[in-house]
C-alpha cells in the first residue's frame, strides 16, 4: 500500500543538501549518502556525482566495493 519513489540514471536528483561538486557520493548498506566508500568489509554502491550543493546526478556506473 506504500509509495516508492525512483532516480533513473542520468536524471539529477535535487533533494540534497551539503554536497560538494565534483565528488562522488556514495549509498551506503544503512541508506546513507556518503562521499566515501564503506569499509572493505561492507557494501556500498556509486550513486552519482555532486554537481552542486543540492543536486546529485544520478550515476550510470554501477562500482561494487566490497
Amino acid at each position: 500500500g506504500g509509495s516508492v519513489t525512483t532516480q533513473l540514471v542520468g536524471s539529477i536528483q535535487e533533494n540534497q543538501s551539503g554536497l560538494e561538486p565534483g565528488k562522488n557520493y556514495y549509498v551506503h548498506g544503512d541508506g546513507t549518502l556518503k562521499k566515501y566508500a564503506a569499509a572493505y568489509y561492507a557494501l556500498a554502491v556509486v550513486a552519482g556525482l555532486g554537481i552542486s550543493s543540492s543536486k546529485l546526478i544520478i550515476n550510470p556506473t554501477y562500482d561494487y566495493i566490497i
